[in-house]
């Protein structure tokens, strides 16, 4: 089993929440599921076995943001043990149920998370959708990642003209350097396999005077 590295979103449920999550305990939680099941196959460790080892180690007292929480916290043990149609089930099961109570933050988070899982089992239509459901819920300085993602599926599923649009989109709106030379370097690849072999260079220039 892999050393699972603990990194959890702040999680914050709106006003109506008067029990949040105890971050403490949910990295405690984290760290001794790792070490409980370490060395067994992850596909072998049920569903019914993590939420019952998560059970005894995360306490809110309050029955919705319990089950909030236990959730959150399988589909973050999934992740990070790379089970993403587990991770990707989790997440769906969590959005269906909760997210009446869950933050425009959280919101963003989880669907953002779910188009993750769905893009890693190769499900890009659904990647798709989920990315731009998390698109209404984020602030516009922070969409360049989530747009590119959704080129990023498009040019899996062939759809070459709509990856261009979705990636120049990220490029307008991106303000980090790194992601600037990514997207570039992807509009590059995007243009030479379309054929636009003059702008494929030009965008490729560009990413070198980006380095």
């Amino acid at each position: 089993m892999i050393h699972i590295f603990i990194f959890l979103s702040i999680y914050s449920y709106g006003q109506k929440n008067k029990g949040y999550y105890d971050r403490v305990k949910l990295g405690e939680g984290l760290s001794l599921l790792s070490e409980r099941y370490k060395g067994q196959s992850d596909s072998h460790v049920s569903e019914a076995n993590l939420l019952d080892f998560i059970r005894k180690e995360i306490y809110i007292n309050e029955p919705i943001y319990d089950s909030i929480a236990k959730l959150a916290v399988l589909s973050n043990y999934y992740e990070l043990s790379w089970r993403y149609v587990e991770e990707s089930q989790v997440q769906l099961k969590l959005l269906s149920h909760y997210s009446e109570y869950l933050s425009e933050i959280d919101l963003e988070h989880h669907y953002r998370k779910l188009g993750e899982a769905f893009y890693n089992t190769g499900n890009y239509n659904l990647s798709i959708e989920f990315f731009n459901e998390s698109l209404m819920y984020i602030g516009e300085a922070k969409k360049d990642w989530a747009l590119s993602r959704i080129g990023l599926a498009y040019m899996n599923l062939d759809h070459i003209d709509s990856s261009l649009v979705y990636y120049r989109r990220a490029l307008e709106i991106s303000d980090d350097m790194g992601l600037k030379l990514s997207h570039t370097n992807s509009l590059g690849f995007l243009y030479f396999l379309s054929g636009q072999y003059k702008l494929s260079e030009l965008y490729y220039m560009e990413a070198l005077n980006l380095y």
